[in-house]
């Protein structure tokens, strides 16, 4: 769109100037335009292309990491809630056996 807007600007201006390959022709500075947005369109399609396909490898990968590191969390996540509730429960027979030793001191 911004070329479409700016070609009768460039090709008033292109009468102007003096391009060595080109000369002074008749909208040179057009032709110079048209052309670096045709090749930049080019290496664009070419350098993405390809693109599609690596993200899509890219997000299996990532998937299959974040699966093994769920499924880490999740073993050490049971370790960790089995740990805590030893701690739990060897805190509640402490506290019972000492609670019981306290009465027995207190009659």
């Amino acid at each position: 769109m911004t070329l479409i807007a700016f070609i009768p600007i460039l090709w008033a201006l292109s009468g102007q100037v003096d391009i060595p390959v080109l000369g002074k022709s008749e909208g040179s500075l057009v032709w110079i335009a048209l052309t670096v947005s045709i090749g930049g369109l080019a290496i664009s399609w070419f350098v993405g292309i390809k693109l599609p396909g690596l993200e899509y490898n890219n997000q299996k990968v990532e998937a299959a990491f974040r699966k093994r590191a769920r499924l880490r969390r999740g073993r050490q996540g049971k370790l960790r809630r089995a740990r805590e509730t030893r701690r739990a429960i060897s805190r509640s027979k402490n506290e019972i056996i000492t609670g019981y030793f306290f009465t027995l001191r207190i009659l």
